[in-house]
């Protein structure tokens, strides 16, 4: 019986250690961001990035796409800019920061869909003014 259980537990440990890796790889390559979901304190809201982009200002020439690529290199490259990433279970943890003498900052955030063609990842913070709680999903194609 000893036996069986420690076979059941190498086998389950395989299994999770495959999950991840098969996420390390899903995630590589490029992601165009094309909507979003917010939600938290009685709203719910779709938004396309073109509408976000309007909703906040934005004219034509501001209005690029937003591409996050992933490398095998553990950076995500973003307008030129890079970052390391890494996934642990189902967070993607992006480290970085806005000057290069700030301290290093995390931004943690909930892979909730990883499949070939889609990725969404959530991010749910306390806003003082909902006095609740807010989640925001973004949603990517696979470009």
């Amino acid at each position: 019986m000893k036996i069986m259980a420690m076979v059941l537990f190498v086998l389950g440990m395989t299994a999770l250690a495959s999950c991840s890796k098969s996420q390390d790889k899903l995630i590589l390559g490029k992601w165009e961001l094309k909507s979003f979901s917010i939600s938290g304190g009685g709203y719910n809201m779709e938004m396309a990035v073109e509408d976000f982009f309007e909703l906040m200002g934005a004219d034509d020439e501001e209005m690029e796409d937003i591409v996050f690529e992933f490398k095998s290199d553990g950076y995500v490259y973003m307008n030129g800019d890079r970052a390391p990433y890494s996934i642990s279970g189902d967070q993607l943890i992006v480290e970085g920061s806005i000057y290069d003498d700030e301290e290093v900052e995390y931004e943690k955030m909930t892979i909730t869909e990883l499949t070939e063609k889609a990725l969404t990842l959530e991010q749910t913070e306390y806003v003082e003014e909902l006095e609740g709680n807010m989640t925001i999903a973004m949603h990517f194609k696979k470009v």
